[in-house]
């Protein structure tokens, strides 16, 4: 007779890698707690994070290294927990805590900080220190939702809004993110069709010489004009265009609107401008960018010396050797590189010297207290000299007022760009100001 066959049965409830409770269990958990503070009529929280930049790790130090990082993240959590059992991996690098005994917002951002700070300290895995940050959302029972499925969207609302903000932070759910991540499914919904059917509208914002008040260039900036927001800027729809990958198309459509106003300015017989097109870290990572920048302008018989390339600090350093490859064959077509935002981000001597930037774009936080903070003032000096001395063109961003204007021509900067000379304006309004090929400051 033949041995028994043995069934070995998984519990559906654990977690494999961590042995924590998983989400099916964290699912049964809240039910019940729902139960018990619906019959007491108490609250109860719930906050649930998830490692920024997580992915990178997997990817530049191998699935072991991330593994390893979720194991050492279980143990500092449960050596602080007083209830072991509240603690959920619930998928990948997200984790959730039931804070059952916490009845005050205070208590519960006592809490956060606690943890935050806790997984902030350096983690040790295979003799290497690894220093990483958290994102956390946190809901509230019975405010932000009386039943399960309402509670768990909005924590999770709670969690995506802190990602999208960069991170490195903490929020609770508030009825306006639930409007906004309406806002922002709809926009993701509707984004290829949008590009198909043109509703995007390029404005353009000018670049001055500040002894002569002559435009140099503009800055080509997009708008989405959405037919059931209206207008949309580009900081609710580029991130989205990113996730999505709806960047690239998106990018294109851009260049050839670009392309197409520079076309007509030139029948118009302005005087030759530059146009900067700003390109996203994705776009740079396109692997026949420079292949595909040059169809567009051969598609329209244009030389490429009329467009500058705008990408910032951070973005440039992302896949670093092919963005330089790039460069110097954009530039050998006649393009020309800026980098902006510039001291906001690394900010270092060796990447201007790395990347071959034509211009230099100081970002506007240093330009708004010019006037009055000895440090701003301080700072933008000694990048005009430097700039002077490398002989790069650089443009102070955010001129809104006279004073600020008199210092930058005090420190011989000699290109500006804001509010002060214009807005972002459409391109009717535009050609109005290229006519007379001069963009005065305001009064």
């Amino acid at each position: 007779m033949s041995a028994p066959i043995r069934y070995i049965v998984k519990d559906s409830t654990i977690d494999h890698l961590t042995k924590l409770p998983n989400r099916r269990a964290f699912v049964r958990k809240l039910d019940k707690e729902i139960d018990i503070a619906k019959n007491k009529k108490t609250k109860f929280y719930i906050i649930s994070f998830n490692l920024d930049r997580f992915k990178d790790i997997n990817h530049n130090l191998g699935i072991q290294w991330g593994d390893q990082l979720l194991l050492k993240i279980k143990d500092r959590l449960l050596e602080y927990l007083e209830d072991k059992r509240s603690l959920f991996r619930i998928q990948g690098d997200e984790f959730a805590i039931l804070l059952t005994t916490i009845h005050t917002i205070e208590e519960c951002q006592k809490k956060i900080n606690d943890i935050m700070d806790l997984l902030n300290a350096p983690l040790i895995i295979n003799s290497h220190e690894l220093y990483i940050k958290v994102s956390v959302g946190a809901a509230v029972y019975p405010d932000d939702g009386e039943d399960i499925h309402t509670l768990l969207k909005n924590l999770d609302i709670a969690l995506t809004t802190v990602k999208r903000l960069g991170g490195n932070h903490y929020t609770f759910y508030s009825e306006d993110m639930n409007a906004e991540g309406y806002k922002r499914f709809i926009l993701r919904n509707d984004l290829e069709k949008a590009i198909k059917e043109d509703q995007f509208i390029v404005y353009y914002q000018p670049l001055v010489d500040i002894d002569t008040n002559k435009i140099i260039s503009v800055e080509a900036l997009i708008r989405w004009n959405h037919p059931r927001f209206g207008m949309v800027f580009p900081s609710e729809f580029i991130s989205i265009a990113e996730d999505s990958k709806l960047i690239i198309p998106l990018g294109e459509w851009i260049l050839r609107a670009v392309c197409k106003d520079y076309t007509r300015w030139m029948q118009l017989g302005f005087s030759e401008i530059k146009i900067a097109v700003n390109f996203s870290g994705i776009q740079l990572q396109q692997m026949d960018l420079v292949d595909s920048i040059k169809a567009i302008l051969d598609e329209y018989g244009l030389n490429p010396n009329f467009l500058i390339l705008e990408a910032t600090e951070n973005v440039l350093l992302q896949n670093t050797e092919k963005v330089v490859k790039d460069f110097e064959l954009l530039k050998a077509m006649g393009v020309k590189v800026a980098i902006d935002d510039f001291g906001m981000g690394y900010s270092s001597l060796y990447y201007l010297k790395y990347f071959k930037s034509d211009i230099l774009k100081i970002d506007r936080e240093f330009i708004k207290d010019l006037s009055t903070n000895l440090i701003s003032s301080q700072i933008v000096k000694s990048v005009v000299n430097l700039s002077n001395d490398l002989k790069l063109n650089l443009v102070a961003e955010g001129i809104e007022n006279k004073e600020q204007l008199n210092c930058l021509r005090e420190m011989n900067c000699k290109f500006g760009q804001g509010y002060l000379y214009s807005r972002p304006i459409m391109v009717k309004e535009l050609e109005t100001i290229l006519k007379m090929g001069m963009c005065l400051p305001a009064v």
